[in-house]
């Protein structure tokens, strides 16, 4: 399957999803993989409250418990007592997101591995150097079937204690709110993306078109600030955190000088919270995890921080 979705071929289609359902469904999972593993120091948790979550979200539900049942997977695995934990919220209404989460309390990832979590057949080991199975194609499979739904993955874990992966997504993506950013945008935009290498921002570019961005590439740091002084109506800056010219945060001081109203918002190939916290102190307004969403960066435009 993973050869399937890196070659376009797998087909979402979106509908109104109940979530009830799909809650006890992913459970019952849950539930039955536990079972099934017999690991009797393990139980497993749902933390559901149907008043804080929408009844249905615009999603391809079908997808979407197949990465939660393959998430649940690789923490049976790797739980050997404690909990597995399957748990859904909202965030705030200016955010319009959905988490999904599951959790457990079993070997934890090393911020080493956290680079290497989602590609295929990765093994590693825990502090005291023991070597554990590898993660096969699982969460490869899940991380591309999140980015197809138009969300993102991400995962929070300490050694020793746990890990606990998240999936955010919008709360609609049907007809409607891609109208309402249609008309949100009747002036065109205009946003930067600092990044190595021209083929991924051509189809960035050529997806945010139906959503009436225009994007300005840098391929380095250097780059950026020229442009960003020659072009004054950029909107947004969305920049690699890992540049070969410069570091991050002396580019954000200086892309500042430039333009001190200029919102700078770094994007990165694996969620690590230390460097999310810091990011957010040094000034820049988000922290994303790629592939970037074309219609993530039309709400975040949205945003009245974003009216300069």
């Amino acid at each position: 399957e993973m050869a399937k979705i890196e070659n376009e071929q797998v087909t979402v289609e979106k509908k109104w999803t109940d979530m009830s359902s799909l809650v006890e469904e992913v459970n019952d999972y849950m539930k039955q993989k536990i079972t099934e593993s017999s690991k009797a120091m393990v139980e497993s948790r749902c933390d559901y409250v149907p008043d804080h979550v929408p009844t249905r979200i615009y999603t391809d539900g079908s997808k979407l418990v197949q990465v939660l049942k393959l998430l649940i997977d690789n923490a049976v695995k790797f739980t050997q007592w404690g909990y597995i934990e399957f748990g859904i919220e909202s965030t705030n209404e200016n955010s319009g997101t959905v988490n999904l989460w599951i959790k457990d309390t079993g070997v934890g990832i090393s911020d080493a591995f956290k680079y290497q979590i989602f590609q295929p057949f990765v093994t590693f080991k825990d502090s005291e150097n023991v070597l554990y199975g590898g993660l096969g194609v699982g969460l490869s499979i899940a991380r591309g079937l999140v980015e197809l739904l138009g969300g993102q993955i991400e995962v929070e874990s300490e050694v020793g204690k746990g890990s606990r992966f998240i999936v955010t997504l919008p709360l609609q993506m049907g007809e409607d709110s891609k109208e309402n950013i249609k008309i949100v945008h009747e002036g065109s935009e205009k946003i930067m993306l600092v990044q190595y290498g021209f083929h991924s921002v051509k189809e960035l570019s050529r997806k945010l078109r139906s959503h009436n961005i225009k994007v300005v590439h840098a391929n380095d740091g250097v780059s950026a600030i020229e442009k960003l002084f020659e072009e004054k109506d950029i909107s947004l800056v969305i920049t690699d955190i890992r540049l070969s010219d410069i570091e991050a945060f002396e580019l954000l001081r200086s892309l500042k000088k430039v333009n001190p109203k200029v919102p700078v918002i770094a994007q990165t190939s694996y969620y690590l919270p230390e460097e999310k916290i810091r990011c957010m102190n040094e000034g820049f307004v988000d922290y994303i995890v790629k592939p970037i969403d074309p219609s993530a960066v039309a709400r975040i435009l949205r945003r009245p921080v974003f009216s300069i």
